[in-house]
């Protein structure tokens, strides 16, 4: 059955040859329903192209994983396999939940519409007219909103990845006056007590208590 909500992460690796011919390929995809939190999809994927660059420090993916989910039957073969299994789940109707989605979707090869992305998300929060960005990682976010901290094995774990922004998502969504504070936070620089200015600014918008404001 096609699902309202799925979060996802890929974890990649490299083929071809250094420079113009390198690129990224889908090595391992994680999928969770957003509503249930049941784990849909975690299984490793192989290139159809020879690996040159595991990546291991980032994606946690080594040539013996790879040997190791072949012999255990978690591993499919081609992105497109891959992408055949999400689609089983995954409809025009369904949201994607994820962080830097455009980086799964890319090895996916996958153009989906209905996406809530916890990079965008806390990016769009505040400053929505400023033309620079600033972007936060999902440890930080995950850290920042749920209290949980990831990413600290050796290299990624996509179910991992995926479960936190999915998280973070909800976090930001039933409080997401919470979460501007916080973006807003993030942007400025510390207020100085004895400025009247900065100070009576974030009073008016909740961020400060007037109650406790001394002024010298």
């Amino acid at each position: 059955p096609k699902l309202a909500a799925v979060a996802l992460d890929c974890e990649m690796v490299g083929v071809g040859r250094a420079g113009h011919d390198h690129r990224s390929e889908l090595a391992r995809l994680s999928a969770i329903d957003v509503i249930t939190g049941e784990t849909l999809i975690d299984t490793y994927v192989k290139p159809e192209e020879v690996v040159t660059d595991y990546r291991t420090e980032f994606s946690g993916i080594s040539r013996r994983t790879m040997c190791e989910a072949e012999r255990n039957g978690n591993l499919v073969y081609g992105w497109q396999a891959a992408r055949d299994a999400l689609l089983e789940f995954v409809d025009v109707d369904t949201i994607l939940v994820g962080h830097a989605l455009h980086n799964d979707l890319k090895v996916l090869r996958l153009v989906h519409s209905k996406i809530v992305d916890s990079s965008v998300l806390t990016t769009e929060a505040a400053w929505k007219e400023l033309r620079m960005r600033r972007r936060w990682g999902l440890k930080r976010l995950a850290m920042e909103f749920v209290g949980r901290d990831i990413q600290e094995g050796r290299g990624h774990c996509s179910l991992e990845d995926a479960r936190a922004a999915k998280d973070v998502v909800l976090a930001c969504a039933a409080d997401p006056l919470g979460m501007e504070y916080w973006v807003f936070g993030e942007l400025q620089p510390e207020p100085k007590v004895g400025d009247e200015d900065y100070v009576d600014y974030y009073c008016t918008i909740g961020v400060l208590d007037p109650d406790y404001i001394v002024y010298y």
